[in-house]
């Protein structure tokens, strides 16, 4: 069974309380899958094969939004502008989307995330697919 390498979410102080946290908030990454869950407002499961590029992403790309926000393919899931991180993808994946117990289905082109420690997820994404 591979080993599955877990990340968890980074938070803003006053955010931090009112967003979804352990294992109700995660990005874990195994040697084919990555799945991430945000609570009830975000939840996918892809395999490693679709990440096309993974990178550092800067904080000026962020507003003051925290939580999930995205469209048209482009998700940004996050509790802080702290450690953030930006993956490609290519075929696109499928998530799962909602608030208040309805969930819809939405492509994901690029997703933005917010880690503590966001330099481990872009390390140990590129080792299981050797992409930069």
């Amino acid at each position: 069974m591979a080993e599955i390498a877990e990340f968890a979410f980074s938070y803003d102080k006053v955010v931090g309380l009112l967003l979804p946290k352990g294992r109700r908030a995660r990005v874990e990454v195994s040697d084919h899958d990555f799945y991430v869950k945000f609570g009830r407002g975000f939840e996918s499961r892809f395999p490693l094969t679709s990440v096309r590029q993974i990178g550092h992403m800067p904080a000026e790309w962020v507003n003051a939004t925290r939580g999930v926000h995205g469209g048209h393919g482009a998700w940004l899931v996050n509790g802080s502008r702290r450690g953030l991180v930006r993956l490609i993808l290519d075929p696109p994946a499928m998530a799962r989307t909602g608030a208040g117990g309805l969930w819809i289905s939405v492509e994901v082109r690029e997703l933005r995330l917010s880690l503590e420690d966001p330099d481990g997820l872009i390390q140990r994404v590129r080792a299981a697919t050797g992409v930069s």
